[in-house]
C-alpha cells in the first residue's frame, strides 16, 4: 500500500506501508516540492491534435526513480497521470514531482500518436514555464467506402467504427492509466452507403459497419 499526503503548499509526498495492520503509522510524513507541466500537441503540419490522451510516467533512466529494494523508502510518488488536450491541442498536469518523465499519447479513437519528445523535465519552480511544443508526424487521411448488404445493395445511414489494431504482443503499460471521458467517434453513410473516414497514416484498423 502506499499513502499519499499533501501540505497546504500543494506539495506531495509518498510513504510506503509493508502491513497497515501490524505497522504503527507515524506521525509525521515528509513531504516534496511539485510543479505542474504543460504542453501543446501537434502534427506534422504544425495544427494541434485536441482531444488526445496524454499519458506520463517516470522515465527509465530518472535518477530520483524508485529503488528496486522494496524495504527502502520511496523517492515520491510516481504514479502514472493522464489528460487530455483541448481544441488548442494544450494539455496541463498539476503537482508533479520534479524529474524526468516519459510522454506517450494517442488520439481520441485509440490511434497511438508518435512524439518527437520522448522525455521531459520537470523542474521545482517550473510553474511559469510556457506549455511545451510536442511535435509529431501524426497526419490523417481520407479512407472511402460503400457499406452494402449480401445482395449488394446499399445500407443506407449505416453507423460506421473505426477499430485501431494492436498486434497480439503488444503491451502499452502507458495507457493503464486513462481519464474517463470520450467515446470513439461514429460517421454515417449516406443514403447510397458510401461513407469517408479520417484515419492516421500509416495505420491498421478494422471498421465495424451496423445497419
Amino acid at each position: 500500500a502506499t499513502i499519499e499526503a499533501m501540505d497546504r503548499q500543494g506539495r506531495y509526498g509518498g510513504l510506503r506501508v509493508p502491513d497497515v495492520a501490524q505497522w504503527a503509522l507515524p506521525r509525521s510524513i515528509e513531504v516534496s516540492p511539485t510543479a505542474p507541466l504543460s504542453g501543446v500537441l501537434r502534427d506534422r503540419a504544425g495544427q494541434p491534435i485536441p482531444n488526445a490522451t496524454v499519458v506520463i510516467t517516470r522515465a527509465m533512466d530518472d535518477a530520483t526513480s524508485p529503488p528496486s529494494d522494496p524495504s527502502a523508502p520511496p523517492r515520491g510518488v510516481l504514479q502514472p497521470r493522464a489528460t487530455y488536450t483541448d481544441p488548442r491541442g494544450i494539455f496541463r498536469l498539476t503537482k508533479l514531482l520534479p524529474g524526468r518523465y516519459a510522454l506517450a499519447a494517442r488520439d481520441a479513437r485509440g490511434f497511438r500518436i508518435p512524439v518527437s519528445t520522448q522525455t521531459l523535465e520537470v523542474r521545482e519552480g517550473d510553474s511559469a514555464s510556457p506549455p511545451r511544443q510536442i511535435q509529431s508526424s501524426y497526419k490523417l487521411r481520407a479512407v472511402n467506402g460503400t457499406v452494402t448488404d449480401l445482395r449488394k445493395l446499399p445500407v443506407a445511414n449505416a453507423s460506421i467504427t473505426v477499430v485501431p489494431q494492436r498486434a497480439p504482443t503488444s503491451h502499452d503499460p502507458a495507457f493503464a492509466v486513462d481519464p474517463v471521458g470520450h467515446a470513439s467517434p461514429h460517421v454515417r453513410a449516406n443514403a447510397a452507403g458510401a461513407f469517408s473516414v479520417q484515419i492516421p497514416e500509416g495505420a491498421r484498423f478494422s471498421i465495424i459497419a451496423e445497419g
